[in-house]
């Protein structure tokens, strides 16, 4: 009977822990690495397409023009390393709002970072604007995002039949309550292990079982992930393949973690057998 609970905690610690890592590299790679990866492929070409694509290209010129920047000029702030950290942080703040289930985009922080944006632009071409003129421009870029870029991203999801029947979960899974009930399901299954086996001392041969599942487990899924990316680099104007980047980095990153866990409790498991072995055989 106390093989098979020790087994089963070991299963329920294994799954929990499992899905609190899963949920850890989900969260980093939808609130960050995603983003930063795809910004990365952004230049002057990919904005302007999408200008074109949703008929605001002209409007956009036409706002840069009336505060007295010219067309090339604005061809050559949008083609910027600058513009690579403004369409990130804007489509992050668009995917937080797509995981939250009141679903608002929070207009104050796309203000910020478009002011953070033209401050630079305009002091690396050596333009100097009117306060007011900058404000403007601003002002018409930041209502452009929330009033055409969010509102085409947010029914591009829903248009997607995928998208839109995963979100509703991911909303959920990437509650901080659901992290923190896997953790305690985690700590109060490793603790029911070392009680079942503190007896025999077994309990570091369970947890390092635990980590080197769970080492195997990410250690596949990014090597997968690593192929795929490798498979799918350059297809398409903004590549997946590169996307996948920061999906298999951090699989390595969690793999490299849980092989130092096994290896401690590896040796921690070890070193109790071999003093256990002397006791045995010198008892005084």
């Amino acid at each position: 009977m106390r093989k098979f609970l020790v087994v089963l905690a070991s299963i329920v610690t294994t799954v929990s822990l499992l899905l609190a890592i899963l949920i850890f590299a989900l969260s980093f790679f939808l609130k960050g690495g995603f983003t930063f990866q795809f910004a990365n492929q952004v230049n002057q070409q990919t904005v302007t397409e999408y200008l074109e694509k949703t008929d605001s290209l002209d409007s956009f010129y036409q706002a840069a023009e009336e505060e007295g920047i010219s067309r090339e000029k604005m061809d050559d702030i949008l083609n910027q390393p600058e513009v690579k950290d403004y369409v990130g942080g804007v489509l992050q703040e668009v995917i937080n709002s797509n995981l939250e289930e009141d679903g608002m985009l929070d207009e104050e922080k796309i203000s910020e970072l478009t002011k953070e944006f033209y401050d630079k632009a305009l002091e690396k071409e050596d333009l100097v604007l009117s306060p007011g003129a900058k404000e403007r421009l601003e002002n018409f870029t930041t209502s452009y995002i929330v009033d055409e870029v969010e509102p085409n991203l947010t029914e591009a999801q829903t248009e997607n039949k995928v998208i839109s029947t995963i979100t509703p979960f991911l909303q959920q899974i990437l509650q901080p309550n659901t992290r923190s009930v896997l953790i305690a399901i985690s700590i109060i299954g490793m603790i029911v292990i070392f009680v079942l086996t503190i007896k025999e001392r077994r309990f570091f041969h369970y947890y390092s079982s635990i980590a080197l599942f769970l080492m195997v487990f990410f250690l596949g899924c990014s090597v997968l992930s690593h192929i795929a990316s490798t498979f799918l680099k350059g297809q398409g104007t903004i590549s997946i393949g590169q996307i996948l980047v920061p999906l298999y980095q951090t699989g390595y990153l969690i793999t490299v973690v849980l092989f130092i866990t096994f290896i401690l409790f590896f040796l921690l498991n070890y070193f109790i057998e071999r003093h256990q072995d002397l006791k045995e055989m010198v008892p005084f």
